[in-house]
């Protein structure tokens, strides 16, 4: 397919309804889709923007140019430690977790 180009540079967070619907198109049957709290602490400002780098495979802040990346991370770093308890910067979220199935092809 010329002229086809697909980027996979950014994550794309969807719904459990949106969900659904792709794994409905893809021809699964979805048994179930569940949301489960994501909670992390992390020491520091740095720590917690290497461990959100780490999730997003490399491509937190992937959107800004290179030559604005820098400077970005050391407003986001000083930023959260605004944050800082003694437990650490509180890092939230849900993860959505499908079963699903695809019939066997005959």
């Amino acid at each position: 397919m010329s002229g086809l180009s697909l980027v996979f540079d950014t994550p794309h967070w969807v719904t459990a309804v949106e969900l659904a619907g792709l794994l409905g198109g893809a021809g699964f049957t979805v048994q179930k889709i569940e949301a489960q709290e994501n909670v992390h602490h992390q020491p520091d400002g740095r720590s917690a923007i290497a461990f959100s780098q780490a999730s997003s495979f490399g491509n937190f802040l992937g959107h800004l140019p290179e030559s604005l990346r820098s400077e970005a991370i050391e407003d986001i770093q000083r930023e959260l430690e605004a944050f800082r308890t003694p437990e650490g910067i509180r890092l939230e979220g849900k993860r959505l977790f499908a079963i699903a199935h695809k019939p066997a092809s005959h």
